[in-house]
């Protein structure tokens, strides 16, 4: 879960019907898993990060389009907690 503002630019082509999208965001990212391996545990944690996507958008018609936005999540987690279910 990431508590940040997001940024997103997009770039039409010249005829205007296909794009490039760009974000980024950078905040506060937490992260709760739930885990079995012998017994059931929590493993959570908390830090900064970053997330920053790249994507294009093709224009199939006039009012609809398809495409593909990969994105990059980076984050250093210096501490976690694990608790016993």
């Amino acid at each position: 879960m990431v508590q940040a503002p997001a940024f997103s630019k997009r770039s039409l082509n010249a005829k205007k019907r296909n794009a490039w999208i760009t974000g980024f965001s950078i905040g506060y990212m937490k992260q709760a898993k739930d885990k079995v391996i012998v017994d059931q545990y929590k493993l959570t944690g908390g830090t900064f990060g970053m997330i920053i996507d790249l994507g294009y958008n093709i224009g199939l018609s006039e009012n609809l389009s398809m495409g593909f936005q990969p994105g990059f999540i980076s984050w250093f987690l210096t501490q976690d907690d694990v608790n016993k279910a």
